[in-house]
């Protein structure tokens, strides 16, 4: 059965996650119903799965809720009732005021969206899904930065030339990570429950409408980590599609991937390449005054072009396919000589002792990062101390690091290597495929199970190259402290323990392959994964399949503006009716993208379709039908209500240049009594509210 991989990302677009909470439950339909048609075998039908999700602002609200509804239900109908309610009832613009008594800190107030969600999270299911490898990235923006460091050198594996050089930087943008783990597990921790929506919370502050927030680094593990403020992920990240990106790449999963980005509001109109042309002048002694300067500056901010991201999807399926025809025709020429017994142990050698440094980068950074930063700081100022031997321990990780996807390599070899003339090449892939020998199997699960324990000693490494720089930054001793040392220390002993128990399951598959494959062909695979980790490496590309690439957005022209794109994207928040269009809207295109672009793949075949419609609707006459698909029709907003949001903001902005009358920009507000002469102008507009509405 062939499998489709998809892979999503969700813009940021204020109140124009109404939008993309749409797209989320067609996604969540169409894979139910997949899986539905897959048990009832009416039909080959393609296992599709969900398995990376990124989002920015209002993108990271849709992500962590379809991710929820994904991995807690199989059948998502409860989930889908109470992501409608929250989007049409809950994110109103009266529910995001200030109300008596609170402490004022921003214009708008997001602490229900902060409870509505841990509550959607907390959602039992009594029909829960198998195991779904799905990963989340929703992006923060770090108020005070982040210390990070960059190891720039060539030589990583002789500990006596490594890390002369490491370059420190400043980062502001922050990723939230969630996985299948942690989804579910919010159900019955609070803690767990509570962290995520409070990322769901950051990730969509929209700075100075909704207050910053205090948490924990999402960079830092361990005890005592670093607390931040942070804000919207959207000021610097708001098309976050490189995490997704990133995820895909990396990936060696079966089958072909899909990747969807969701763009509510495109400033193209994507397909006719017709852009919004912006009047400026063309007169050199006329520049843009400095608030269109300001403006512009800050809408850029925003508003970045994904034209980088897509050209590396491009460079993406290019060199997946060159690294397979090259993997292919080194290995049938070393092959040659391994069956005239001449051998290729020179060459695989040298590849060897290549990857080392390969391995390090792409499976222990944040531990490269840690011990680069001890040597550039301390060790190369000697200060470190004579009992404190960097180099030694790392040289015990050099030699015992093996490659963490071998598992995926030895797969990879079953699927691309065909020999006819070696019997033995098609019980391999048997044993393989078919799963026949039990043993080699559970080998490989353990040892996939130790490569994820092993990332996530990361973090460790992480928190304690964040000491280093501390203790170095310390005026009073410039010295490592004890306690920092200990805890790298320790994060090694724990390292190394893993690393050893990974090799252990390595030598315990070689020994395995060897009882049940001549030994020719046990050198054959033993060049392959050499080779291909070495080309892989090289590349930073693992996907084994070229992307399919789509953008979900709205067709401006054909089904007009979508309601919550007015007001810097603030209307829907002001209307019911606003968000139920634009709610309908993120279906209906969701629905025509799936259907014009993945129905035309192989797999889907012309009954599908019709098929899926018709329990579609039969389906949501289950739960509550929240909007009418024919008569719904949304016209300009009335000038009376958007009069009483704007008293209300225009009193939270008195109370707010009061509040903060000694900070340097409302110190001058408050001087020039700009908090009273505020209420003549609210008066005024009660007044023209009660006239119109008298006509």
């Amino acid at each position: 059965m062939e499998t489709v991989n998809i892979g999503m990302t969700f813009y940021g677009g204020v109140s124009l996650a109404v939008y993309e909470a749409g797209v989320a439950e067609e996604f969540l339909r169409f894979i139910q119903y997949c899986d539905k048609q897959r048990e009832e075998n009416t039909s080959a039908i393609p296992d599709v799965k969900l398995k990376v999700i990124s989002g920015s602002s209002a993108g990271g609200l849709a992500a962590i809720l379809m991710s929820a509804a994904y991995l807690n239900a199989q059948d998502p109908s409860s989930h889908i009732n109470e992501m409608r309610r929250i989007w049409l009832d809950v994110a109103d613009i009266s529910n995001l005021q200030y109300k008596g008594g609170q402490n004022i800190r921003s214009f708008l107030n997001n602490d229900i969206l902060e409870t509505e969600i841990a509550g959607f999270l907390q959602l039992p299911s009594t029909t829960p899904p198998p195991n779904r490898d799905l990963t989340i990235y929703v992006t923060g923006t770090n108020m005070q930065g982040y210390f990070d460091a960059v190891p720039i050198e060539s030589d990583f594996v002789n500990t006596s030339k490594y890390a002369d050089r490491a370059f420190l930087t400043t980062r502001h943008t922050e990723v939230f990570t969630f996985d299948e783990g942690k989804i579910r597990g919010a159900i019955g921790n609070d803690t767990i429950r509570q962290d995520i929506a409070k990322a769901a919370r950051i990730t969509s502050s929209f700075p100075a409408a909704f207050p910053p927030q205090l948490t924990d680094s999402p960079s830092l593990s361990g005890n005592n980590v670093a607390k931040f403020w942070y804000f919207d992920g959207g000021v610097l990240d708001n098309k976050p599609l490189g995490h997704a990106i990133d995820y895909i790449e990396a990936s060696s999963a079966d089958g072909q991937w899909w990747y969807f980005f969701v763009e509510p509001d495109p400033d193209d109109d994507s397909d006719d390449n017709t852009r919004k042309k912006t009047k400026w002048s063309v007169n050199p002694d006329d520049p843009p005054d400095p608030i269109q300067t300001l403006l512009t500056v800050l809408n850029v901010k925003m508003a970045e072009t994904i034209c980088d991201d897509l050209k590396r999807l491009q460079r993406i399926n290019h060199q997946s396919m060159q690294i397979k025809s090259l993997v292919q025709q080194l290995w049938h020429t070393l092959c040659k000589n391994i069956d005239s017994s001449q051998g290729c142990s020179e060459m695989l050698t040298k590849f060897i002792e290549d990857l080392k440094t390969a391995r390090l980068h792409k499976h222990l950074p944040d531990y490269l990062k840690c011990v680069t930063m001890l040597k550039y700081r301390f060790v190369k100022k000697a200060t470190l101390g004579k009992d404190r031997d960097v180099e030694t321990e790392h040289a015990k990780v050099i030699e015992i690091l093996r490659p963490f996807d071998y598992i995926d390599m030895i797969y990879r070899f079953t699927d691309n290597i065909v020999d006819e003339s070696n019997p033995e090449f098609s019980r391999l892939k048997d044993l393989i495929e078919e799963d026949i020998s039990k043993d080699i199997n559970e080998l490989f699960l353990r040892y996939n199970a130790k490569v994820t324990d092993i990332k996530k000693i990361q973090l460790d490494f992480r928190q304690i190259t964040f000491w280093i720089e501390k203790d170095y930054k310390d005026k009073s001793s410039n010295e490592l402290s004890s306690a920092t040392w200990n805890e790298f220390i320790k994060a090694r002993v724990i390292l190394i323990e893993a690393l050893t128990q990974l090799n252990g399951i390595y030598e315990e598959i070689s020994k395995e392959l060897i009882k049940i494959l001549d030994k020719n062909l046990k050198e054959k695979i033993d060049c392959y994964v050499i080779l291909d980790e070495s080309l892989r490496n090289a590349s930073g590309v693992n996907v084994d399949e070229p992307i399919n690439v789509v953008k979900i957005y709205h067709d401006k022209k054909t089904h007009g503006k979508l309601a919550g794109a007015a007001l810097g994207h603030f209307s829907g928040f002001l209307d019911r009716d606003f968000r139920k269009n634009d709610y309908l809207m993120g279906k209906l295109d969701t629905r025509q993208m799936l259907e014009g672009k993945l129905g035309i793949k192989k797999g889907f075949d012309g009954n599908f379709w019709p098929g899926y419609k018709t329990w579609l609707s039969i389906e949501e006459q289950k739960i509550v039908l929240i909007y009418s698909l024919d008569k719904l029709k949304i016209d300009n907003l009335p000038v009376s209500e958007v009069i009483p949001p704007i008293n209300s903001l225009l009193k939270t902005f008195s109370i707010l240049i009061k509040k903060y009358k000694e900070k340097p920009f409302f110190e001058q507000l408050y001087k020039f009594k700009a908090n009273i002469a505020l209420i003549p102008l609210r008066l005024l507009l009660w007044l023209i509210k009660l006239v119109i509405s008298r006509n």
